[in-house]
């Protein structure tokens, strides 16, 4: 009876103290202070940030936090919150507001088709540079990856074109970049045979509609000018024959 009335104690013990924990996380991260100490205490990394702000984020009175997801946890705390944390040279983070990340240096990554970036799974934000190196410079691939990448940034993501080195500089969370590199990728393909010629046919109908607009134009340059410097006579329009 002893044993039955001993286990039902520590399994009701157990039970409290595993709520009391889950419920820590509730409880120190309604403020950025508290959260930042908490999760120092876990993971032994050490933070400096600028003032005690209140972070948008709760959650359910079973969330477990431990060492092993404390790092992971607290990037996405930061970037629900609008804030961002900054890796310094000594192994310690600087938090600041998410809006001034393009203010800062960011952890850079180079990539291509056969070098993919490395890249932690978080919310932490990198600077990505894509070099294009299968597509020709006159397609245009640079400014077609901008338009179907820009509504996957985030709010203070940014995508800056290099036109003229095929380069593209993302800057946007690890998570998001890892998806838009996929994109990069997969427009990154050497054009066959066949839609090179229909480029060249398309181009060619471009120069030909070009050559005559030019034309038009010129036409229309020179009958201005002669109704500009001409006499009166010859600046009267010419009547329609009846």
């Amino acid at each position: 009876m002893r044993r039955i009335i001993f286990s039902l104690i520590l399994v009701v013990a157990m039970a409290v103290i595993s709520e009391s924990f889950a419920s820590s996380l509730k409880n120190d991260c309604a403020k950025l202070s508290s959260c930042v100490e908490a999760i120092s205490k876990l993971t032994g990394i050490k933070y400096l940030f600028q003032e005690d702000a209140s972070i948008k984020i709760d959650s359910s009175s079973n969330y477990e936090l431990s060492k092993e997801n404390a790092d992971s946890i607290f990037s996405e705390i930061l970037f629900i919150s609008s804030f961002a944390r900054l890796p310094q040279k000594d192994g310690r983070f600087v938090i600041i507001n998410a809006r001034d990340v393009r203010y800062h240096t960011l952890p850079e990554v180079n990539a291509s088709y056969k070098n993919p970036p490395t890249l932690p799974d978080n919310f932490d934000f990198y600077q990505l540079t894509y070099r294009f190196e299968n597509v020709p410079a006159e397609f245009g691939i640079t400014t077609e990856a901008l338009r179907y990448c820009r509504p996957m940034l985030s709010r203070f993501g940014r995508l800056t074109e290099i036109g003229k080195n095929q380069t593209i500089i993302a800057m946007d969370t690890a998570k998001n970049l890892a998806k838009i590199y996929k994109i990069f990728k997969e427009l990154d393909i050497r054009p066959t045979a066949a839609y090179l010629k229909e480029k060249e046919r398309e181009k060619a109908k471009r120069d030909e509609l070009d050559k005559i607009e030019a034309k038009n134009c010129q036409s229309f340059r020179d009958e201005l000018r002669r109704m500009q410097t001409g006499t009166i006579e010859e600046r009267r329009p010419v009547a329609d024959p009846e």
